[in-house]
């Protein structure tokens, strides 16, 4: 199994966990496990110039309908993407058939808001957990991104490993043991070997 960190981000072997992830990292994610059918759609986005590396995925993305920009002609490039959107996203990405079940599995998505289905159908698949606040409006963070890929891959690490190894890992000055991502973004960080079994992976080594 090899790293997904580029889809992390870093900078002086710090995560920055808390931080949001922004729109081009993610539109790097999706295109990495895009199957979608591509759609007809405008991709000229002003921030967007012509010489810029990103321009050509920028146009898939659009054309495979994963993104509308945010308006105003703007892709939103270097813009933190909202917890919603996210999640939009994926389900757009992975074609996922909507749920709408009458009763909302979180306090602040009511059925008339226009991400609705698309929380609802990412619950049903197991990328995140049931209950309480869903925060849409909020920047989706890079340790909460690591925790979501890994469960729509059905990766997890190994924490026995993790303990007897901790020298030899990828590990960030700002992402103590105890984080509560901390796994995730060690499976993410951390490319491995591993026997797969139905208690989870038991990691063999590091590649």
């Amino acid at each position: 199994y090899y790293p997904l960190l580029f889809l992390l981000g870093r900078s002086s072997n710090r995560l920055l966990m808390l931080a949001p992830f922004a729109a081009l990292p993610f539109l790097a994610l999706c295109l990495l496990f895009s199957t979608a059918p591509a759609q007809a759609a405008s991709a000229g986005y002003s921030d967007i110039p012509s010489g810029h590396w990103s321009k050509e995925s920028v146009a898939r993305a659009t054309e495979l309908g994963l993104f509308q920009g945010v308006g105003d002609g703007l892709f939103g490039r270097g813009q933190p993407i909202p917890r919603a959107a996210f999640v939009t996203a994926l389900v757009r990405l992975f074609g996922w058939d909507e749920v709408s079940p009458s009763t909302p599995a979180f306090t602040d998505v009511e059925p008339h808001r226009w991400f609705y289905a698309a929380v609802e159908t990412a619950l049903a698949h197991g990328v995140m957990d049931a209950g309480g606040a869903f925060r849409p409006d909020k920047s989706i963070t890079r340790a909460e991104v690591s925790a979501i890929v890994n469960r729509m891959l059905e990766r997890e690490a190994d924490p026995a490993y993790l303990a007897a190894h901790q020298a030899e890992l990828l590990e960030f000055r700002d992402l103590p043991a105890t984080h509560w991502a901390y796994d995730h973004i060690m499976e993410a960080a951390n490319g491995h070997t591993y026997v797969s079994a139905a208690s989870g992976e038991t990691w063999t080594g590091l590649k």
